[in-house]
């Protein structure tokens, strides 16, 4: 008879770390709770923090230049906190399979609505930064972050509990940042990142449900809508004329001074190349329906290949939304990626835009992030270049361009909303709506002349 072994829970790790990637006002670092379990972790704000001066990096402890009474009163916090959170971890142990998420609710649970420390709103966004940046998702961190410190200038560096977040609050903050000049896409976004951090809170029971302050109903009273703000994107294609000019755009280097002289030579060498890049990365993004540049740059050779029909195909998934894609590779597109691709011994791991990511340069998420940013940075400022050789307004010519373009054109064409909303991964028609320029006199007109039931000579 065989004998089976009864399964036993593994114990969640806590400790209370000196979060030395977070810089608060005053010039210290916050302690954060950081509880593991099955290898993810969940931070906590503890409100506790050290100036470095008095940290010990190599022994992990608080030095004596600390005055004693306030070193055994911040060392006996930092104690209880370790001790709420392992007893919570020993508790669901005992209970069975959990989470790192678990640990943090049970932690709160026992601690009951009446005791222990508030959930401060700027700490509790601390620990949700850190948390994304330990995932990897430095993009995502960098929103929160924007939000973090947004509300720190609102509040005066003046921390409040996340209970105070409410619909006064929420209105105060509005016409806070109206009277700042905040636009009403920027507006839009703060507050939907403050409803994500609320729902957050709700799910590790940091905050109480039922005072939750959002609505998705613009005219509910009694409730804050985000519906109130608009969401007009400023339509930025460019015509069809525009797109042919910058097709036919040949990358030609600007620097005049001693144009005979090898130095400068080298310098219109370099930046012809730049050039280049921008120009057919950027024709990329309208050939593969307006593919985002974060998408772009991760594209490997692996994710470039035909299908059961022989369709060469392009396979990726949209990093801010998850959806999947599979569309056609048309001839431009493929002539682009063509003068990228390597030679002699490599294979289908690497980048196609290598010139962008290095697998072996670029690993860790924070230097794919600086990569990304730094690479777009220089594509914008050498779109512009060629913008203004051919006669476009270089003023908000960038590579999400391409993307409007793209949209518009295929409007144009008659195309259905529907579809063009779907290569866009766009949840509903009315967001596309926002990427459309205007149409034009001629075009109206062709469509009242629709009207008529026997056509006019």
């Amino acid at each position: 008879m065989s004998r089976t072994t009864a399964h036993k829970e593994g114990l969640a790790t806590v400790n209370v770390i000196y979060y030395t990637q977070k810089t608060l006002a005053d010039g210290s670092h916050p302690f954060m709770v950081r509880v593991t379990k099955n290898r993810r972790s969940k931070y906590v704000a503890t409100g506790l923090s050290l100036p470095a001066k008095h940290w010990d990096d190599k022994r992990a402890t608080i030095r004596r230049t600390l005055p004693d009474a306030e070193r055994d009163e911040l060392l006996t916090e930092i104690d209880n906190w370790e001790k709420r959170y392992k007893a919570a971890a020993k508790t669901l142990q005992l209970k069975g399979p959990h989470t790192a998420e678990d640990v943090l609710a049970e932690a709160n649970q026992q601690r009951g609505s009446s005791t222990g420390p508030t959930v401060m709103l700027l700490p509790f966004i601390d620990q949700v930064v850190a948390e994304l940046r330990e995932a990897g998702r430095i993009g995502t961190a960098g929103v929160y972050q924007q939000l973090r410190n947004r509300l720190a200038v609102f509040l005066d560096n003046i921390d409040v509990p996340l209970s105070w977040v409410d619909v006064r609050f929420l209105n105060r903050l509005e016409t806070w940042m109206r009277k700042e000049g905040l636009s009403e896409n920027t507006m839009r976004q703060r507050f939907s990142s403050l409803r994500k951090l609320l729902n957050l809170a709700i799910a590790e029971k940091q905050y109480d449900a039922s005072a939750y302050p959002f609505t998705e109903r613009a005219g509910e009273k009694h409730r804050f809508s985000i519906a109130k703000f608009s969401a007009d994107t400023e339509p930025r294609a460019i015509s069809v004329e525009q797109l042919e000019a910058f097709i036919g755009y040949v990358p030609v280097g600007t620097h005049t001074k001693q144009a005979d002289g090898d130095y400068w030579k080298m310098k219109n060498a370099h930046q012809v190349v730049w050039l280049q890049y921008a120009k057919d990365l950027a024709l990329f993004s309208y050939y593969v329906a307006g593919i985002n540049f974060v998408d772009l740059i991760h594209l490997r050779w692996r994710d470039i290949r035909p299908d059961q029909d022989g369709v060469v195909r392009v396979h990726y998934t949209r990093r801010k939304t998850k959806g999947k894609f599979r569309l056609k590779l048309l001839p431009p597109a493929r002539a682009i990626i063509d003068r990228y691709r390597p030679v002699g011994k490599w294979d289908d791991e690497q980048y196609v835009f290598s010139f962008i990511l290095n697998r072996h340069t670029h690993k860790t998420p924070k230097q794919i992030e600086t990569r990304r940013k730094d690479t777009s940075d220089r594509i914008n400022v050498n779109l512009k270049t060629i913008a203004d050789a051919v006669g476009i307004d270089p003023e908000d010519f960038t590579f999400y361009v391409f993307r409007h373009t793209m949209a518009t054109t295929l409007r144009k064409k008659k195309v259905a909303g529907s579809l063009i909303s779907d290569l866009m991964d766009h949840a509903t028609e009315e967001q596309t709506n926002t990427y459309f320029a205007p149409f034009g006199d001629s075009e109206l007109d062709d469509a009242i002349d629709h009207l008529l039931l026997t056509p006019q000579p």
